[in-house]
């Protein structure tokens, strides 16, 4: 309800408000608990807490990113009301296979060759490639062939992401860990992926007409989400700077 009581207005902040005292609420009774959802013990370590948010950040750019785009493939063009690329259904899934076989193609290379290299650095090559491909996207996004090569780029990056956040993970909890922080890393997924696309909404709203009661995105608000994205990334690649290096799941973790 932003864009129609205003960002500013009583009942939005209370209602962003009632969502930070829920937090905290959680977060109290997570540190109460016998079997927390949320181990707050385990996020007091530094690689932990590192490996966690950035796995975290940068699987909600590469899960959250494709589904907005489909807002600008679908809605119609409409000069000076809607800049969508009005495109069907059906064509929108034939252009898109380009980009999702990319994903799945370079997910599936890097997991199979990943021992041979630094996980961390392979990590961060990843998240740079995405982020620059989002900056692209938004840029070029007016047609087929923009929308194919700038996604090709993004999604070659979010292969990379989507199969190394796991080894992260494992690369900084005990084994004893592993499942309590796989759990961790998907429900922080989650709670990014609400607030990003909650903040794309609102970066599409401040760019929109409304016809009918209908919001239609012009397309600085398209260019908007993706560098949203992009700038996401970013955050997540810095964090990842400072993740020290990763064990082999065989090894015991240092300082228990």
């Amino acid at each position: 309800q932003g864009q129609s009581w205003g960002w500013a207005d009583a009942r939005t902040l209370g209602w962003l408000g009632a969502g930070a005292a829920a937090l905290i609420a959680f977060l109290f009774v997570e540190r109460s608990s016998a079997h927390p959802i949320l181990d707050l013990k385990v996020l007091r370590r530094r690689p932990v807490a590192l490996a966690l948010t950035a796995g975290g950040l940068g699987q909600t750019v590469a899960f959250t990113m494709p589904g907005l785009a489909i807002l600008l493939a679908l809605y119609p063009a409409i000069p000076g009301v809607s800049d969508g690329l009005g495109w069907t259904a059906h064509h929108n899934a034939v252009v898109s296979v380009s980009w999702n076989l990319v994903m799945f193609g370079t997910g599936m290379l890097v997991s199979r060759y990943l021992r041979r290299f630094d996980a961390r650095r392979v990590w961060c090559a990843g998240l740079a490639v995405m982020a620059v491909g989002y900056t692209l996207v938004g840029f070029f996004h007016g047609d087929e062939l923009q929308l194919i090569v700038t996604s090709c780029v993004a999604n070659v990056g979010a292969g990379v992401v989507v199969s190394v956040a796991p080894v992260l993970v494992i690369g900084v909890v005990s084994r004893d860990e592993q499942g309590l922080g796989s759990g961790m890393l998907n429900m922080l997924i989650s709670l990014f992926g609400a607030v990003v696309t909650a903040g794309a909404y609102a970066v599409l709203g401040a760019s929109s007409t409304t016809v009918d009661g209908t919001a239609f995105y012009l397309d600085a608000g398209y260019s908007g989400i993706f560098w949203l994205g992009a700038a996401v990334t970013v955050v997540a690649l810095v964090l990842s700077v400072f993740i020290p290096r990763l064990r082999e799941p065989e090894e015991s973790p240092a300082g228990g």
